[in-house]
Parts: C-alpha cells; sequence; structure tokens
C-alpha cells in the first residue's frame, strides 16, 4: 500500500502593518483684530449735567501795547511785560486742537481763544474730527459759520465760541479721542493763542499742516487754548 504524500504546509504571509502617522504640525492661529470697543446707547435725554472742559487759562483782553497819556496830552504805546504766545491761524497754515471725553457728551459748542487783526470778508468756523492714527480722521460735524465782518476787534483774546448744534441738535461724543480743526474764508486776519507746555492731554494733541496737504504731520510744542462745552451724565 502506497504511503500518502507529506502534506506541505504553506508558511503564514508577513503581517504587513500600516505606517505610522507622522506628526502633524497643528497650523498657527489666525490673529485677529481687536474686537471694536462698543459702548451702550445712550439716550440724549439722560445727558443733563452741564460740563466744560479744555484748556482754559488765558490772558483774556491781553494787549501787548496799551496806549497811555503823557502830561502834555500825547497818547504813548506803553509795552507790557506779558509774553503773547498765539498762531497767525489764518495764513498757510491749518491748525488742529485734540481732546479726550471720558464719558458721553452731548456737544453744544466749541469756543477758540482767538484776536481779530482785521478783514471784513469770508467766515470762520470749526469742524469735529473722529481720532485715528493720533490725528484728524473722519469728520463727524461742522460748526455755524460766523461772518468776519461781524467780528469787532475789541483788542486782546477773547473767546469766539462756535455753535455745534445745528446738526440734529449737537452730536453725542462717545469716551475717546476727538479733534478741532480751525477753517477761515476770506481776508479775516486772526489769531489763537496757545499755552507753553503741556498741562494736560496727550504730548502730540496739537498739529498742523499745509493748507491742502493731506496729512497732519507736524506735531507742535504747545496747547491751543480751547473750551468744549455740552451736556453729560449727572
Amino acid at each position: 500500500m502506497t504511503p500518502p504524500p507529506p502534506v506541505v504546509l504553506n508558511p503564514p504571509s508577513p503581517v504587513v502593518r500600516p505606517p505610522a502617522p507622522s506628526a502633524v504640525t497643528p497650523p498657527a492661529p489666525i490673529a485677529r483684530p481687536p474686537a471694536p470697543v462698543t459702548h451702550p446707547p445712550v439716550r440724549r435725554a439722560d445727558l443733563t449735567q452741564f460740563a466744560e472742559f479744555g484748556n482754559l487759562d488765558f490772558p483774556a483782553s491781553l494787549r501787548i501795547f496799551g496806549a497811555t497819556e503823557s502830561a502834555a496830552g500825547a497818547e504813548q504805546a506803553r509795552r507790557t511785560f506779558i509774553v503773547e504766545t498765539a498762531e497767525y491761524a489764518t495764513g498757510t497754515e491749518e491748525f488742529a486742537q485734540g481732546f479726550a471725553v471720558t464719558t458721553p457728551l452731548l456737544l453744544s459748542d466749541v469756543s477758540l481763544a482767538l484776536q481779530k487783526f482785521g478783514g471784513s470778508t469770508g467766515n470762520i468756523w470749526v469742524e469735529l474730527f473722529e481720532d485715528q492714527g493720533k490725528r484728524p480722521g473722519r469728520r463727524l460735524a461742522e460748526s455755524r459759520h460766523l461772518s468776519v465782518s461781524g467780528l469787532v476787534d475789541r483788542g486782546g483774546y477773547r473767546w469766539v465760541i462756535f455753535d455745534m448744534t445745528q446738526q440734529d441738535g449737537g452730536v453725542v461724543l462717545q469716551p475717546g479721542r476727538y479733534w478741532i480743526v480751525f477753517h477761515t474764508s476770506g481776508d479775516g486776519i486772526f489769531n489763537w493763542y496757545f499755552s507753553l507746555g503741556k498741562g494736560s492731554g496727550d504730548p502730540d494733541d496739537s498739529r498742523s499742516r499745509l493748507r491742502g496737504a493731506s496729512d497732519w504731520a507736524n506735531i507742535l510744542n504747545y496747547r491751543f487754548n480751547f473750551r468744549v462745552t455740552g451736556m453729560g451724565k449727572p
């Protein structure tokens, strides 16, 4: 009897393991701009407290030369010893003054310490701007225009008041930084008084530019005299 053939067993197939996953570097987080600062809505009816601030201290009615009468009855000019610090505000340059609001304010008027030296045509006015990069940005409001001929040269510097209520009864300013820009047309000659040094505010809150220029690049080392008036929260 013939024995059965031997059984040949095939060796097991090698186990093929999938390659180990490579380390995955997570994507870098996307830098997102900070969320804009939002303020709760403020009703005009809630703004009932009178508010006034600015660079208020200047020698009102300052006269560098004052007329005096001599013993013979002839007038002579006597010089005072008060230093006049002012910019020729109706020349080839435009000037801007920054200020900050810490609580909501219903703006009623803006005053500048001005002296008129001459002129009879045209107008003067101010415009209010938002801050953009510590310089005037988007325009918010414009004051009523004052006729140059209607402003009398009474000698010395005095508050010239610019009414800001013609736009919906006044603009409500939220906490932030703003700019006042003085404008003129016609032949008016005005100086705008300023205080040496920085009693308050930021170091670069007074700027100028050539008329028609696009950038307020010139930083001034003094602070114009101005006054902001309105109604705030009690």
